[in-house]
């Protein structure tokens, strides 16, 4: 409520001094216009030079102002793209945790070709926007893929030296009961790594939707002219309304990528000629 009323106080102060330079402006116009010369034509001509400067300063400061917002929007705008491309690599990534330990379950050698796809990290272009909420939410979340890119290096060096080693044993000659009391203790704690990382990646999908729903409620909820009477990041939180639109908007999201899904699976299947899981 007080972030609300400051920023009605700034709208309104902001308004007064541009229509009070305007009145004054066009009031010494016309007295310009109409007056005699002397002393008074001296005062209005260089009232009317001060309140020019005044208003090139004015509309120095709303250019400046207006390129600062436009990087603000291109930014929302850039992490929305960014975001989309991290769903696509986590649900990537989903899938090859469940093929590895399918893999690993069959001690199969084919584990050398499994490979995640890291989701890339980059915090430069935060601080370009002004939404304070939306930037910890992204720096948060950051975190999270920093810690998710870490455990999914470790399982696949974890993964190829569980099968370089079975395959060690077997030709070193060790006994078979041991060969495989030693691989079902490792598998076994392979499996649960990846099943762990497996639940992280579903956590950041969920965030990451999340996140693209609140880019696009930061975009679309943007006010021109609350911007230019706060160019700084005063006031940048998110609305008491998020709460009532962010499910709308997680619920658009989900059904695009649903359709999209859909239709990639349609076309991979009319190319190979045959169903897909």
């Amino acid at each position: 409520m007080q972030s609300k009323i400051l920023r009605g106080v700034g709208v309104l102060g902001l308004i007064i001094i541009l229509a009070s330079t305007a009145a004054i402006t066009a009031a010494l116009v016309f007295n310009t216009l109409n007056g005699v010369s002397g002393r008074e034509t001296l005062f209005s001509a260089f009232g009317g030079a001060f309140f020019a400067y005044i208003f090139v300063r004015i509309g120095g400061l709303f250019n400046r102002l207006s390129k600062r917002e436009k990087l603000n929007l291109d930014t929302v705008i850039e992490q929305q793209y960014v975001l989309n491309d991290h769903l696509n690599r986590i649900d990537l990534n989903i899938r090859i945790a469940d093929a590895l330990i399918e893999l690993v379950g069959k001690k199969s050698k084919a584990v050398y070709t499994m490979r995640f796809k890291p989701v890339p990290i980059d915090k430069s272009n935060l601080r370009d926007m002004k939404n304070l909420d939306f930037i910890n939410d992204m720096f948060n979340y950051y975190v999270d893929l920093e810690k998710i890119n870490d455990g999914l290096d470790i399982i696949l060096e974890f993964s190829i030296k569980l099968v370089q080693e079975h395959s060690s044993m077997i030709s070193s000659g060790v006994p078979d009961a041991t060969i495989q009391q030693s691989y079902a203790v490792n598998s076994n704690a392979l499996m649960g790594m990846i099943q762990d990382s497996k639940n992280l990646l579903k956590t950041a999908e969920h965030d990451c939707v999340e996140l693209i729903a609140k880019s696009k409620y930061v975009y679309e909820h943007r006010n021109i002219w609350l911007s230019l009477a706060y160019p700084g990041r005063m006031g940048g939180h998110y609305g008491d309304d998020i709460k009532e639109e962010l499910p709308e908007l997680i619920a658009e999201i989900e059904k695009s990528r649903n359709e999209n899904e859909a239709a990639s699976k349609k076309k991979i299947e009319k190319t190979l000629g045959k169903k897909i899981k």
